[in-house]
């Protein structure tokens, strides 16, 4: 467990991934995806998120599912190529945000799920 825990502390960035999507079926496809990849450790669904933003000289409203997806820096690559694949959006949100600290057996969870 030792060698584990130094693993996590030493080599691994845990981070939340936002992205947003249009409709079940972008969140569906993308979520699987993601898990299936074993590219995310787990995905929060919040539906109905209202996002307001600037497009294309307008400002649009549009009612969104915002996910969260906990997640290891190292696989930003492969998440930006999934998700993209995945997206109906010409320019669909991805932020990664770093989690600078964690629960130890949460932060064991997501580095399990990831890679063991």
């Amino acid at each position: 467990m030792k060698k584990l825990k130094n693993s996590i502390k030493k080599k691994k960035k845990f981070c939340i991934v936002l992205c947003t999507s249009p409709n079940k079926i972008c969140t569906k496809n993308i979520t699987q995806s993601l898990l299936q990849n074993k590219l995310a450790a787990c995905i929060t669904i919040l539906p109905n998120s209202t996002s307001i933003y600037h497009w294309k000289k307008k400002i649009k409203k549009k009612t969104e599912t915002q996910l969260i997806i906990k997640t290891d820096i190292t696989l930003k690559k492969q998440i930006i190529l999934n998700i993209k694949k995945n997206h109906t959006y010409d320019i669909p949100e991805i932020l990664f945000l770093p989690i600078i600290e964690g629960e130890h057996k949460y932060l064991t969870w997501i580095y399990k799920s990831l890679y063991l």
